[in-house]
């Protein structure tokens, strides 16, 4: 969620805020001090309705989960409640998919972004989400979004494509500087070498891919990287980033647990 992930952008030291609309109650008052505890700035204004909650559902034996969410008071935040000020002096600007359904705040919102000068990126959040707000999406992906997280149902309900595996992800980056991948083939390696040549960014999830697939997918990129002067790392179990020269990348990542 939005909310984890600027606790973790906190704690690693980057200045960071979070905006919305809480309830007046225990939930909402324990996020706020959360937020306070890591240093986030917080912008939590007060609704009417209770804060909003997700229940989850895991199914065995594929440990899936499926999300039900109330959004509660989140739905109250109107674009009058935004202030230009809020924006300045950051340099991204994250959309929680879930808000789309609130679309003038949301359009607000990222104008107010995109005039401080911050990079947007949206999630998704589910293919129902994006499905019944189909148009919407579609212009402000177009018009104001520099990166796009989706997921394989998601980039295909958004762009309308069924192949290859990651087509849907193809008409999406049009936009973006940064694509999103997880292999099903080595094949598909030449999709992710075509959107560096066109000076995008690629994060490679290797783990549905087997090992010999993985490091071929692996010695294929760095050669891409190589004749474009990018670069290659990586930043998880089985995942790397690969980044062309006009697009820096800094500092490095442990994952090895070294701490070297």
């Amino acid at each position: 969620s939005a909310a984890n992930t600027i606790t973790g952008t906190a704690i690693f030291g980057m200045e960071s805020a979070f905006i919305g609309k809480v309830g007046d109650d225990d939930l909402g008052h324990l996020l706020k001090s959360d937020q306070n505890q890591y240093g986030i700035r917080s912008i939590l204004l007060k609704g009417v309705n209770s804060s909003g909650r997700a229940m989850v559902f895991i199914t065995a034996p594929n440990a899936e989960r499926t999300f039900a969410v109330y959004l509660g008071a989140a739905l109250e935040l109107v674009p009058e409640d935004l202030d230009p000020e809020w924006f300045k002096g950051y340099d991204y600007f994250h959309i929680e998919g879930y808000l789309v359904q609130n679309q003038a705040t949301i359009r607000r919102a990222v104008e107010l972004a995109k005039a401080a000068g911050c990079i947007i990126s949206i999630d998704m959040a589910s293919y129902n989400v994006v499905e019944s707000n189909d148009a919407f999406l579609h212009d402000i992906v177009e018009n104001y979004v520099d990166i796009v997280f989706a997921n394989e149902t998601e980039a295909k309900a958004l762009s309308d494509y069924e192949e290859p595996q990651n087509k849907g992800v193809q008409r999406l980056s049009g936009n973006t500087k940064m694509v999103l991948f997880e292999p099903r083939s080595f094949e598909e390696a030449e999709e992710v070498g075509r959107h560096l040549k066109e000076k995008r960014a690629a994060v490679i999830n290797l783990h549905r891919l087997p090992r010999e697939y993985a490091q071929r997918t692996i010695d294929f990129l760095t050669g891409v990287v190589f004749a474009l002067d990018g670069s290659i790392q990586k930043i998880g179990h089985n995942v790397i980033l690969a980044t062309p020269s006009s697009i820096g990348v800094h500092g490095e990542i442990c994952v090895d647990g070294t701490g070297e």
